[in-house]
């Protein structure tokens, strides 16, 4: 039995097309939605092409780009953290890691900078999504921020100077992020309620 159609929580059309995981997609704006799916799990609706009538009508969220550049800050805090710390200290990079692993934060300064590289790319995925005109992706948008910046406050442990370059940097980045999917989400709430105080665009009867 097919499932019943329901409105896009977007644009409030109702040509939508259910699937069995309870996720949909809307022929009109071409934007998925998630049903019953658990967050940060593929949707169907997201897989599904919804034709290149609802591609072209699919508008950027520019504050996407900000998750895109705090997740290049969230990369480029790497090397400010052994590259221009060595510096500072006057010793070259092998003799300063060697220093930070032997301490007692050299596993959160270690660690840290190993999640930087994925949450960096995390705050990427999802920026690009938004950009592209996903504001769904907002959440992801908003964790990832908020995971880079606490990646850079593990890696930025390390004394005595670090914690400021890394922090200047990786803490940047993660709240570009975070002020990005902020944004995002007000950008996405405001259509929303836009599209709720107007008559719903009524779908196809067949």
């Amino acid at each position: 039995m097919a499932a019943e159609p329901r409105p896009c929580p977007s644009c409030g059309s109702t040509d939508t097309v259910i699937f069995p995981d309870d996720s949909g997609r809307c022929n009109s704006c071409g934007r998925a939605f998630l049903g019953k799916t658990p967050l940060g799990a593929m949707i169907v609706g997201e897989a599904v092409d919804a034709g290149p009538r609802a591609r072209a009508v699919r508008g950027k969220v520019r504050w996407g780009l900000f998750g895109v550049v705090g997740g290049l800050l969230a990369y480029a805090a790497i090397p400010v953290l052994f590259y221009l710390s060595a510096s500072l200290e006057s010793k070259s990079l092998g003799d300063y890691m060697a220093t930070v692993v032997n301490r007692n934060t050299g596993p959160l300064t270690c660690g840290g900078s190993a999640l930087l590289i994925i949450t960096g790319l995390y705050a990427i995925w999802a920026g690009m999504y938004v950009w592209r005109g996903f504001p769904e992706k907002t959440r992801h948008l908003i964790l990832a921020g908020i995971f880079v910046i606490a990646s850079a406050a593990a890696a930025g442990t390390d004394p005595p100077r670090s914690i400021l370059w890394t922090g200047a940097v990786g803490l940047a980045g993660g709240a570009l992020a975070l002020l990005g999917g902020l944004m995002a989400r007000r950008v996405l709430r405001a259509e929303e309620k836009g599209k709720a105080e107007a008559p719903p665009t009524a779908g196809p009867t067949s």
